[in-house]
């Protein structure tokens, strides 16, 4: 029964974004949501399967709530889970593009921080403002760097493990 909640509120908060940025009800019939315990915060499948941790998304503010779920349309929008070109590149194409989505929401909304212990790019780049950020370039400089995104991730943002 719970589940069915998490599930709403994760429904309404879609219906937020849809109004603020209507641009993207381009994919508002492919978004599904599900509850699972098996992540710890939340994934997006190419299919636009969205799986929740109930107790997690549950515990987020409306504000922190549609932070995240548009965070997990942009790796819709930006092809994330297509622009990967090797199998043992996944986790780290996933970790660059979080870091890319979360900057580019963090000013898009004002914030100085991802919600939610979300990853951010002055965390792991401290020249960050001098850089290109887009996927490929962030891709490329977490490579050069050799920097782990397990070991720069906070409490589980990186979900693409969950989601192979």
């Amino acid at each position: 029964m719970k589940d069915n909640v998490c599930i709403n509120f994760a429904k309404s908060i879609l219906e937020i974004v849809f109004v603020q940025f209507p641009h993207l009800c381009l994919y508002k019939g492919m978004l599904d949501f599900f509850v699972s315990e098996e992540v710890d915060t939340i994934g997006i499948f190419p299919s636009g399967k969205m799986i929740l941790n109930e107790k997690w998304f549950s515990s987020l503010s409306v504000e922190d709530a549609k932070f995240i779920v548009m965070h997990e349309i942009m790796h819709l929008a930006f092809l994330t889970h297509k622009r990967c070109k090797e199998e043992s590149d996944k986790e780290l194409v996933n970790f660059a593009h979080d870091l890319v989505i979360n900057y580019m929401l963090c000013e898009e909304f004002n914030f100085d921080y991802p919600p939610a212990s979300g990853v951010y790019i002055g965390d792991v780049f401290e020249d960050y403002k001098k850089l290109d950020i887009s996927l490929e370039n962030i891709f490329l400089l977490l490579k050069e760097r050799q920097i782990d995104p397990k070991k720069n991730i906070n409490n589980g943002s990186t979900l693409f493990h969950a989601l192979k």
